[in-house]
């Protein structure tokens, strides 16, 4: 794991660990107070972010979406008044677990308190587990908060859903905010995402704002090991903003409505 560290980070701190994936209003809420509490305490609101999802690793190649870019979640999280590490994540690191997530923090923040998610892991094994967790942070003088159980992982797992099923526009009605795709430093991107034809928007920045240009047209192929892949039309377009794909045409069980109910996380 890397992390790289977006904002002050001065003062004794509070955190939370999450994805943030997608850029939920129920993940914004748990920020904004985390931000409240911090300021009234004189501390730093941390939120950690893993990008990606360590469940990019865990399931089979091409099939759990990623909505929002890290690029987008940062400037999204900072926007919030959050201090933001981004730990960069990949399958070597699926082992770790709470003593090493926190060994991780040490250089970047002075963590007195952790907010940990109802039934959250930090990491593998009995180390990561919820009790190990508050054990490690116990050994390290961390204050551990654990906040009540919410609704927040079927309704990512509805955007997800959507996504797979190409209908970023769908999706975008529960998430509040259309997905934003960064230019990659190859010419090629890979997705999660349905194949099929998609519009995109251009925009200025990862949290967009009118005026947009475009749209373009985008076909989005089936790559060899799974997924999708996508040819960046333009060098110079650094930010496409979803609007439709084939999924948003079929009035079916991938609407909103299907989509958020009965899907577990």
């Amino acid at each position: 794991m890397r992390a790289t560290v977006h904002g002050s980070a001065d003062h004794p701190a509070i955190a939370m660990l999450s994805t943030f994936d997608p850029c939920l209003d129920g993940y914004a809420a748990g920020v904004r107070q985390l931000v409240e509490v911090a300021s009234r305490r004189g501390m730093t609101p941390v939120a950690v972010l893993l990008d990606p999802p360590p469940a990019v690793f865990l399931n089979a190649p091409g099939t759990w979406p990623v909505y929002s870019d890290v690029v987008q979640r940062v400037a999204w999280l900072r926007a919030l008044g959050a201090t933001v590490v981004a730990v960069h994540f990949d399958a070597t690191d699926l082992a770790f677990a709470a003593p090493d997530f926190f060994d991780m923090l040490a250089p970047h923040v002075d963590l007195r308190e952790f907010w940990l998610k109802y039934r959250q892991t930090v990491g593998s094994g009995p180390r990561g587990s919820g009790v190990g967790t508050r054990l490690e942070a116990a050994r390290r003088g961390i204050k551990v908060v654990g906040l009540p159980a919410d609704a927040l992982g079927a309704e990512a797992a509805a955007v997800r859903r959507l996504l797979h099923a190409g209908a970023p526009g769908k999706a975008a009605r529960i998430v509040g905010r259309g997905a934003v795709l960064v230019r990659p430093e190859q010419a090629r991107m890979r997705l999660a995402w349905g194949a099929g034809r998609y519009e995109f928007a251009i925009c200025g920045s990862a949290t967009p704002s009118l005026p947009l240009r475009g749209p373009v047209t985008l076909d989005l192929h089936p790559a060899v090991g799974g997924g999708v892949e996508v040819q960046w039309p333009d060098p110079h377009v650094r930010y496409l903003l979803a609007l439709r794909g084939p999924g948003d045409a079929i009035p079916d069980a991938i609407g909103v409505g299907a989509a958020a109910s009965g899907v577990s996380s």
